[in-house]
């Protein structure tokens, strides 16, 4: 008999996304990406499960509960006022990659495309000649590109939503299985209205599938776990072997989830040679991701892979300076366990887990607090030592130590049952990112690191804990009341916002003027270039940004290919370095008008420059206003010429900085 309930379907549902995105990637790297290929995969799929639904009609049992179905409607209902509010065509680099690269993948068919002006497009990466392909790892792209081909932009958005509903949904029967129906809403309403998930979960960065993904597979386990069988440990092998596909970092997130449920298959190994089959197919899968990756890297080169190893590595190093803490910690681990053991304490651990817990806790903080003053007394600090109390200003200032607490006592009162700590394994890369970041610091962008893992496993866990501090405790209500009001004091003014709102259909209002046949370069710049990438790559322009890439020859010949040249310009005297202003005939100007919010900490350069040598009040004056909810209207205004005559200043070409 087959028992049927709304987890269970949506767990079929996510493993289905998960097997799909696997084809997709393959579908791509071997240039066979197309609407037909994967109407037909979805055909096959859903013949499948209906033969599956029909021979197996008389023993299945419906189980739907209307609390569940409450819940899931609650949910959609969400992701849908989220989508609703997606944000609009972005300028940043990363995000308007995946864009660009999911646009480039459905028009192509192949995660490589051949266009000599994208040699001056920055998220775009060389192969061969005039072969390009995305500089990042191909999963998103391909993800987004399978939704992009058939609804367009839209599409694409909505393809974004449907990984938080993934990600809410894991969230949800994750604390479900190891608590209750109310705890698990708790930890979802709690985790959606997190500031940092109402930013990212409406933006095109990969941590939006990776962290779908990583969620998937601790679910998966948590089934395994709780039914004690194989097959669920299998499948979350492969969702997990999907992550090195997707982000830099998966490598270490796969490595671990392969080991992980590797070791729980071969404990719960089935007796069945149907199940052992299964099993069987699903270890092999995950080592075809793994191939598929070995490919790609044949294929198009590893860079993104060697960067991201670099980074990892230079992560696990810096670790190194922090030997003495978690050298305390081990010493008092230890001290406690003997301890347990001398005063026979065995039967009841309970009594020594706050003796544990907080001595932990307390040489954390003792450790934070040498940091803090070391910071507070000198002016003058280095990067490398001010860091770590850079990463805890921020989980300050969005609110998310609160939470911390009330994981603490959720330690003391004995909340956390050992399977929240079995799939806390699978997220144990993140947390270094508490010691090493490895990002730009401007805000909420530095935020990205901590959302794509160390954030939904805290909340997971602070959720377990308040369901235990609820029980039978009528006041506690007001503990969760207080939860929401922080995070609603932080990130209310995201609620109904859309950022860049209105600008992409001003981006194709201008487009509308100008056919492929058209050549528009715009004013060299690396913020400037931005919109390029719109017009480009989803309006199927002939928009050069810059010259990088481009000798004086090519540059020339390029010109002359067309017979229409447009310059677009923000300054209507002197528009370009390398035509005289009189060789061009002003046409109109235009503008672009939207709402962006304003970033706070933008010192990146200031970082960069002075590692060894940083004003304590300059980093200061940048954080101010962390995290950032101000915004401002935009109208840009943009002054279009054509060219008349061909003539190119070409001693002026070296002048023009590479971006």
């Amino acid at each position: 008999m087959y028992r049927i309930t709304i987890e269970s379907i949506l767990l079929v549902l996510g493993v289905i996304t998960a097997i799909l995105i696997a084809l997709f990637v393959g579908l791509g790297l071997f240039g066979q990406f197309s609407n037909n290929i994967m109407l037909t995969i979805w055909v096959i799929i859903v013949i499948l499960l209906l033969y599956w639904l029909v021979a197996n009609r008389k023993k299945l049992i419906f189980d739907i509960r209307r609390q569940g179905v409450a819940i899931l409607v609650l949910v959609i209902l969400f992701c849908v006022f989220s989508g609703y509010f997606h944000h609009d065509i972005p300028r940043g680099r990363d995000d308007m990659a995946y864009i660009s690269a999911a646009a480039k993948i459905s028009e192509s068919g192949s995660l490589s495309f051949e266009d000599i002006i994208s040699r001056p497009y920055h998220p775009f990466r060389s192969i061969e000649g005039d072969e390009f392909t995305s500089q990042f790892l191909p999963g998103y792209s391909v993800f987004l590109a399978s939704f992009y081909s058939f609804g367009g932009l839209t599409g694409l958005q909505v393809g974004n939503t449907l990984l938080l509903f993934l990600t809410l949904i894991s969230i949800y029967f994750i604390v479900k299985n190891l608590t209750n129906n109310k705890t698990a809403f708790i930890t979802v309403v709690l985790y959606s209205t997190l500031y940092t998930t109402l930013w990212f979960s409406r933006r095109t960065n990969s941590e939006n599938l990776l962290i779908a993904l990583l969620l998937l597979s601790g679910w998966l386990i948590i089934r395994g776990l709780k039914k004690k069988q194989a097959g669920y440990f299998a499948i979350s092998a492969f969702v997990a072997s999907l992550t090195i596909l997707v982000r830099g970092e998966g490598l270490v997130y796969a490595g671990l989830g392969l080991l992980l449920n590797l070791f729980f298959t071969l404990k719960y190994w089935p007796r069945t040679w149907r199940m052992a089959l299964a099993t069987i197919i699903f270890f092999i899968a995950a080592v075809i991701s793994g191939l598929l990756l070995l490919q790609y890297g044949r294929i198009f080169g590893g860079d993104y892979i060697e960067y991201a190893l670099v980074n990892m590595t230079s992560a696990l190093s810096y670790l190194w300076r922090f030997k003495l803490v978690f050298l305390g910690i081990a010493v008092f681990t230890i001290a406690g366990l003997w301890l347990r053991r001398a005063f026979r304490l065995a039967q009841k651990p309970i009594l020594l887990r706050p003796y544990i817990i907080s001595g932990v806790v307390a040489i954390f903080l003792l450790a934070e607090l040498a940091v803090w003053l070391y910071s507070q007394n000198n002016d003058i600090v280095r990067w490398r030592y001010y860091k770590i109390q850079y990463v805890i200003n921020n989980l300050w200032a969005y609110m998310l130590f609160p939470y911390f607490a009330v994981i603490c006592w959720g330690f003391l009162k004995n909340a956390f049952r050992k399977e929240i700590f079995i799939i806390t394994l699978l997220f144990i890369p993140s947390f270094i990112f508490l010691i090493e970041p490895s990002i730009a610091v401007d805000q909420p962008w530095f935020m990205r690191r901590f959302y794509g893992g160390f954030i939904p496993i805290m909340i997971i866990f602070a959720g377990i804990a308040i369901g235990k501090i609820i029980e039978g405790k009528k006041y506690a209500f007001n503990l969760i009341i207080l939860l929401l009001v922080l995070n609603m004091s932080v990130s209310l003014p995201l609620l109904f916002f859309k950022d860049n709102n209105g600008v992409g259909k001003d981006l194709d209002e201008f487009a509308q003027k100008y056919t492929k046949d058209d050549l528009i370069i715009l004013e060299p710049g690396w913020h400037w270039q931005q919109w390029g990438y719109a017009w480009h790559y989803l309006n199927d322009l002939t928009v050069l940004p810059n010259v990088d890439g481009f000798t004086v020859e090519e540059f020339t010949k390029l010109v002359n290919d067309y017979q229409n040249v447009y310059i677009v310009s923000s300054q209507k005297d002197d528009p370009y370095i390398l035509f005289d202003q009189s060789d061009l005939e002003y046409l109109y100007d235009y503008s672009l008008r939207y709402q962006k919010l304003i970033p706070t900490a933008w010192a990146n350069d200031y970082v960069e420059d002075n590692k060894d040598d940083l004003s304590l009040a300059t980093l200061k004056r940048a954080w101010s206003g962390t995290p950032p909810r101000t915004f401002e209207d935009v109208r840009q205004t943009l002054y279009v010429f054509r060219l008349k005559q061909k003539n190119i200043l070409t001693d002026r070409f070296s002048q023009i900085p590479n971006y």
